[in-house]
């Protein structure tokens, strides 16, 4: 069985690698032509994710334990850890183990976002907004410029020095973007075209009436039963509300919150996969408000391995 560590991760990957394998990820399962599974486990205060994923053809399947516990910042170790695990498919024999720290989760998460906001936004969107400190505040951006060709981002967080330090991360790798730290959360709702949210926060930070007409907003950070993002307002105002999971957005997040509260119907979510099939379900005009709430797949995690084991 092969270990594959974060360098070599980085060594044989790029963001825009996975860009179309993410984009084929979603389309398989929207068709109904893969597995998926989510569970959590809340241990000794901490936050475990485990996501497992199969798709037709694949010669793997991909199970993954992504692991999160706050008070390692005061034992001095990383708040994420976790392991992807390759099996093949025909014999479920151990093929891999990806021990990272987390990064291929990290970096699948930040190119489904960019992939939702690309089917989404306005094309000629040029101010990308993200709210969020933690590591997705670094990567989002970077995924995001991949397919977005955005001039101005805005970084908005509670701790005004993190924002200033993935500030100082993000200029040298953004040649030609003016990338901003925002202390004021609904001025860069306001002056934002896109906007990507990556909190972990049990409370909604984006109002409704702070929307203007055009925004698109990738919702990424609320991705279990307990926390929140965006006000409900935010999702009346919108014409367009996109999921990864119908199934999963009503039991995590967001989308689960607000069918729970009648505020919305799951006739009207579509699925991300089905819009990237179906472009023309999308966005129809640069006046609308659009949504894309993502709460994360196996698939996903598959996608990004399978890509990974051609390299390694």
């Amino acid at each position: 069985m092969k270990i594959i560590s974060a360098e070599q991760v980085r060594a044989h990957l790029k963001l825009s690698g996975l860009i179309e394998p993410m984009r084929d990820a979603f389309k398989a399962f929207s068709k109904g032509d893969s597995s998926d599974a989510i569970g959590f486990l809340r241990p000794n205060g901490g936050e475990v994710h485990i996501k497992s994923g199969f798709m037709a053809g694949s010669k793997v399947f991909a199970v993954k334990v992504s692991a999160g516990f706050q008070q390692n910042i005061a034992r001095g170790l990383p708040v994420w850890d976790g392991a992807v695990m390759a099996f093949d498919a025909n014999t479920g024999a151990p093929v891999a183990m990806v021990l990272d720290g987390g990064l291929l989760t990290d970096w699948r998460t930040a190119v489904a976002g960019a992939v939702a906001s690309h089917a989404l936004a306005c094309a000629d969107a040029k101010t990308l907004g993200v709210i969020g400190t933690g590591i997705q505040g670094l990567w989002q951006p970077l995924a995001h410029k991949t397919v977005i060709d955005f001039k101005r981002l805005l970084i908005w967080g509670r701790s005004a020095q993190k924002a200033k330090a993935i500030q100082a991360q993000l200029e040298p790798q953004l040649p030609g973007v003016k990338v901003e730290v925002s202390t004021d959360l609904e001025h860069l709702v306001r002056a934002s075209e896109i906007i990507v949210t990556v909190t972990a926060s049990t409370t909604p930070l984006i109002r409704g009436e702070w929307l203007q007409p055009g925004t698109h907003i990738t919702a990424v950070g609320a991705d279990d039963d307990r926390k929140c993002e965006l006000e409900l307002g935010v999702l009346k105002r919108a014409d367009v509300i996109v999921v990864d999971s119908l199934l999963v957005n009503q039991t995590y997040g967001d989308i689960a919150h607000a069918l729970k509260s009648g505020t919305l119907e799951t006739s009207s979510l579509i699925e991300l996969g089905t819009l990237l099939s179906n472009p023309n379900l999308g966005r129809t005009s640069g006046e609308q408000i659009t949504v894309a709430k993502l709460v994360g797949l196996g698939v996903q995690d598959l996608a990004a391995v399978e890509v990974l084991l051609e390299h390694c």
